[in-house]
């Protein structure tokens, strides 16, 4: 009977354990788009994203922790400051914790610039 009661209590944390694990996952989201300013006084990053042929604004906050990688696989480490005004970015966010509050940075891929089709 214990061994029973043992084997259901384990099964319970691990549930709760990999549900906790699974929303974390599903609150983190990405975006691609081209950097059109960054503040370090206030530490918002702006990217112009195009959705549906048009240029959507959005701003993230950042933190000390924000990552700020480039080159193949993010190997990379790169600073806030080389977020540049046309610099074409991949961020991976969280949502506002707040009603109309701003989405933070946790992670920004600087990708390669787009090629043209001439260049192709």
């Amino acid at each position: 009977m214990k061994k029973c009661m043992l084997c259901v209590s384990v099964m319970v944390v691990v549930c709760f354990v990999a549900g906790l694990l699974f929303a974390a996952a599903a609150a983190t989201l990405q975006v691609t788009g081209v950097v059109k300013s960054y503040s370090a006084e206030t530490k918002e990053l702006v990217v112009t994203v195009k959705k549906e042929g048009e240029g959507t604004d959005m701003t993230f906050l950042t933190t000390e922790e924000t990552k700020v990688v480039a080159g193949r696989e993010g190997a990379e480490t790169k600073a806030l400051t080389d977020l540049t005004e046309g610099t074409r970015v991949r961020v991976t966010y969280t949502k506002a914790a707040e009603e109309g509050g701003k989405p933070t940075a946790t992670r920004i891929m600087i990708l390669p610039a787009e090629r043209t089709k001439a260049a192709k």
